[in-house]
């Protein structure tokens, strides 16, 4: 086995590990008594792109998030999050119980159909959304802005992704005839983690990942559904933000 192809941290790693530096033999029972006592536990692991770019991400904590929250306060701006999600009929988070040794089985249809879903939300607990059947284009993310003003009693502040329908010549003219309604800010490239619309995708993947999905019409009905349930449950979207990687925006 070799060392530099293990990239999570097993009990037989460790081994590999501790026989490389130190020239001694240990079983993986013995390995895992002495990671309990260390403190550590078996966990699933998060996924981070390695094009991440640590200087931006920590020159979005110090310097470019603070200077969003400041400039709200002076324009009296909302802060939004956004971000757009594909959802599949056969998205399958859940569980169930069974007989030991026969696995339970779910009758399913055999068709294709998915939808997508773009939505922000704030610290304060409100939700909007739309959801479209095409992909993302500058004119679809238009249309959701103009939806987004009209539903806003105050300025918008809106955190997106990188996503080329956000950057488009068309969406950055708009913005322009438009600064005094909405303003657009980005989020560093391949940080998903960050933008807290992403534990909305989340909840929603969970919720529908627990539904037998027959018909395309019964996804979006039960999409909305939950999104129109959420929209009353702020304190829920507010504990998002409450989270040990989300605490920056509370």
């Amino acid at each position: 086995m070799n060392l530099h192809c293990l990239f999570l941290c097993t009990r037989e790693a460790v081994c590999l590990l501790i026989k490389k530096k130190f020239k001694i033999n240990l079983s993986k029972w013995t390995v895992g008594r002495y990671l309990k006592k260390w403190g550590f536990t078996c966990q699933k692991p998060a996924r981070r792109a390695i094009e991440q770019d640590p200087q931006a991400i920590e020159k979005w904590f110090k310097v470019e998030y603070p200077a969003i929250q400041n400039m709200a306060r002076k324009e009296n701006a909302t802060i939004y999050w956004g971000d757009e999600i594909g959802l599949r009929y056969d998205h399958n988070v859940g569980r169930t119980y069974g007989i030991k040794g026969k696995t339970h089985v779910v009758k399913c249809t055999g068709n294709r159909f998915s939808c997508n879903r773009i939505s922000t939300i704030t610290n304060l607990g409100k939700l909007n959304f739309v959801i479209y059947y095409e992909n993302l284009t500058q004119e679809i993310f238009l249309k959701f802005l103009k939806k987004l003003i009209r539903q806003s009693d105050r300025k918008v502040f809106l955190i997106v992704d990188n996503h080329s329908a956000h950057k488009s010549k068309k969406v950055k003219s708009w913005l322009k005839k438009h600064f005094e309604h909405i303003s657009l800010y980005y989020l560093p490239s391949y940080c998903p983690e960050l933008n807290l619309d992403e534990f909305l995708n989340q909840d929603i993947k969970s919720h529908l990942g627990k539904k037998c999905l027959h018909r395309k019409l019964q996804m979006i009905k039960t999409l909305k559904k939950h999104l129109k349930i959420r929209q009353k449950q702020q304190e829920i979207i507010q504990n998002f933000f409450k989270g040990c990687h989300s605490q920056y925006a509370a």
